[in-house]
């Protein structure tokens, strides 16, 4: 018989024999005398028996549910050498420690079977029972020599018996509540034609998860062999229903522009079964569509590409010229680390990285970062450096805004420097003896009025110095930039009548794809669009291909046009061929010098080492450009002479009067000025050295 010829449950009774294997760990029932040195091992056989309900799960899962008697008796015993004495002398004899016991327990078996293949079933489930009887008796006796030899009583007096320590009765502090696990095989045998009876050998193992006795290691194992009779009753025959059907059919209607006469699509049918007790209904639902012409106004689009030069002029684009040369760099390191009001928290602007990453932490990775970017890497920077220089010390400076929440608040000023701490300790494996923490509230060079905003957030910073000047060495950075001969492509969007438009979207199609612009909103069309190239054109691998532009516009009625510009060629002209031509060009080089103290023209020591490198990429014939700036805080026309002082000081000290020199102010702002790290790296002068490349 196969699973799927049964019906949902089945009603039976089982029993058999089980084979009992007990282990234990002890020497004595409790509070019964014994002498044996330790009880370990014993078997013995049993019966099981009892009444079985299965309920079908699915096709192939049947729950069992059994509720049966099992008796788990069996008998312990340890053998243990003695020398015994005799009137001839000492003699070599054995006693033997027997328990034997008698478990009889009623419980319930939930069970699962699965049905493998045809009629052969693997079962899995649990046994939780009550103890109805534990009794035991108990003897030692002396088994060695055969036929001589007593025991003495404690008075050393001849009891005439060859067995002591005889007790039975009840087994002391057993578990009422019993509980184990079931496991076996067993297989359905048809006992009649109509399958209603059946016959099943069943083999399992039962493992216990409870002692017999609560305080002693003391379990049972069964092996068990059954036999169940199982009734299951007979499928009844169900009546033959009427079937009827009942379609449902919608059309909906769609314009469309591009076909000239109307097609007509079915679509999917969806079904749907109702049952009664006399009949079966099938409903089926299906939706159609009618496509017919579209005589609505139609979208005419257009796009087109224009050059800007670095002059601002117009020029149809015939050709993008690429060129490379070197343009090296050189970032500062400012060594301070700022703080949100009245937190200890580093901000997340700066990048913190795990234990593993820092071990493979490499700043050339920063060379396309900005300024800011590179800056905001300080703490890895400086855990990367500390690492290599392992004599290098560490000294950091908490300190506060001393206003509002932060008067006088050196606790604080202390958290942020241990936060600092903790960082490098942890993550690079500085030892923590490298790093003193010093605590004050402003900085020795604080930015002054303590209560103006800007002046306040770059009071709240975490000073870093080091007995080594290695660790703070600017990062210097040698690159192959790229310039074009049109910096801005301008495209001339056409949307034709505008009215008419959903949504719209304008991407590059080569040589990389990209989109530029989109909307889903046609109220923001826009018919003009300045595309910096320059500031992508260092970033493109593939630069074989020519540009071409793309204007994609879905209409209202959902329709989507293209039109794509004409196709502009690219040419790319390296520095190795330069040289091969013997083409004139030049090496650039870019140096930010830190950082003028606020309200300061004076090149501190600290950019000895920037000046330094300076004049040893001077040459004779060096075009030199000096542009200084200040941040945004203070009045604009102050500014642009305190940036024009720091020009000419800058001048003054690399003895280079033939240097084109301006002082700019704030009038333009190079660094996000939100930050007390923007304006920091805004005090600052650029020195652009552009040499020729020898050939």
């Amino acid at each position: 018989m196969s699973q799927s010829d049964s019906t949902n449950v089945k009603y039976g009774v089982y029993g058999g024999l089980n084979y009992n294997i007990h282990t234990a760990n002890f020497t004595s029932l409790p509070g019964i005398p014994n002498c044996c040195p330790r009880f370990e091992s014993g078997d013995g056989f049993g019966f099981n028996y009892g009444f079985l309900v299965d309920f079908r799960l699915s096709e192939s899962l049947f729950l069992s549910n059994r509720l049966g008697f099992i008796t788990h008796g069996a008998v312990l015993s340890k053998l243990e050498d003695e020398v015994l004495i005799s009137p001839s002398g000492p003699i070599n004899g054995e006693f033997k420690h027997s328990v034997d016991s008698k478990l009889l327990n009623l419980g319930l078996e939930p069970t699962l079977s699965y049905y493998v293949f045809n009629n052969f079933q693997v079962n899995l489930g649990i046994r939780a029972s009550y103890l109805i009887s534990s009794t035991f008796s108990q003897v030692e006796e002396i088994t060695k020599p055969e036929r001589a030899g007593t025991f003495v009583d404690e008075n050393g007096v001849d009891t005439k018996k060859r067995t002591r320590n005889e007790y039975s009765g009840d087994i002391p502090q057993s578990a009422m509540f019993q509980s184990g696990a079931n496991f076996g095989i067993a297989y359905d045998l048809p006992l009649n034609s109509k399958n209603t009876f059946h016959l099943a050998p069943e083999l399992s193992f039962y493992y216990p998860i409870t002692n017999i006795i609560s305080t002693s290691d003391w379990n049972v194992y069964s092996l068990k062999l059954n036999f169940a009779i199982k009734y299951s009753p007979e499928k009844s025959i169900s009546k033959i229903k009427d079937l009827k059907r009942k379609y449902i059919i919608d059309t909906i209607v769609i314009k469309n522009e591009v076909i000239a006469k109307s097609v007509y699509s079915e679509g999917k049918e969806l079904f749907e079964k109702n049952e009664t007790s006399s009949e079966i209904i099938e409903q089926i639902t299906r939706t159609d569509t009618l496509f017919i012409p579209d005589d609505s106004p139609k979208v005419q689009i257009s796009i087109k590409a224009i050059g800007i030069d670095d002059k601002g002029n117009e020029t149809e684009v015939p050709k993008i010229v690429v060129e490379e040369y070197i343009s090296n760099r050189l970032d500062p390191l400012l060594n301070y680390v700022f703080f949100d009001e009245n937190s200890y928290k580093v901000p997340e602007r700066y990048k913190i990285i795990s234990k593993d990453e820092a071990i493979n932490f490499n700043i050339n990775t920063l060379y396309k970062d900005s300024t800011l970017a590179i800056y905001h890497n300080i703490l890895n920077i400086i855990g990367d450096r500390l690492s290599k220089l392992k004599d290098s010390k560490l000294t950091l400076t908490g300190c506060n805004a001393d206003i509002g929440s932060e008067l006088n608040n050196k606790d604080l000023s202390l958290k942020r420097a241990e936060v600092i701490k903790s960082y490098l300790v942890d993550n690079f494996n500085i030892k923590q003896d490298r790093i003193k923490i010093i605590t004050r509230n402003l900085p020795v060079k604080a930015s002054l009025p303590k209560d103006d905003i800007d002046k306040s957030a770059e009071n709240r910073r975490v000073e870093i110095s080091s007995d080594n000047p290695k660790v703070f060495e600017p990062i210097y950075i040698e690159n192959v930039d790229r310039k074009t001969n049109y910096p801005i492509i301008r495209l001339l969007n056409n949307y034709g009548d505008k009215s008419q438009v959903k949504s719209w979207e304008i991407k590059t199609l080569t040589p990389h794809e990209m989109i530029i612009l989109s909307s889903l909103n046609s109220n923001d069309i826009t018919e003009l669009i300045d595309w910096k190239l320059s500031q992508r054109i260092s970033n493109f691998k593939d630069l074989t291909k020519p540009f071409r532009f793309q204007l994609k516009v879905v209409s209202k009625n959902d329709i989507a046009y293209e039109a794509k510009s004409d196709q502009i060629p690219i040419e790319l002209i390296t520095i190795q061929e330069k040289k091969n031509l013997q083409i004139d060009d030049y090496e650039v080089e870019k140096f930010s010098l830190i950082l003028f103290d606020f309200d300061k023209a004076k090149i501190e020591s600290i950019n000895d080492k920037i000046i330094k490198l300076i004049k040893e990429k001077l040459k004779p014939n060096s075009e030199l450009e000096i542009r200084a700036y200040t941040d945004r805080t203070g009045d604009e026309n102050y500014n642009k002479k305190l940036s024009q002082l720091r020009a000419q000081e800058t001048v003054k000290t690399l003895s280079r009067p033939d240097a084109y020199a301006i002082g700019i102010g704030e009038d333009e702002v190079i660094y996000n000025n939100d930050l007390p790290e923007g304006r920091f790296y805004s005090r600052t002068v650029t020195i652009t050295i552009r040499n020729k490349v020898e050939r």
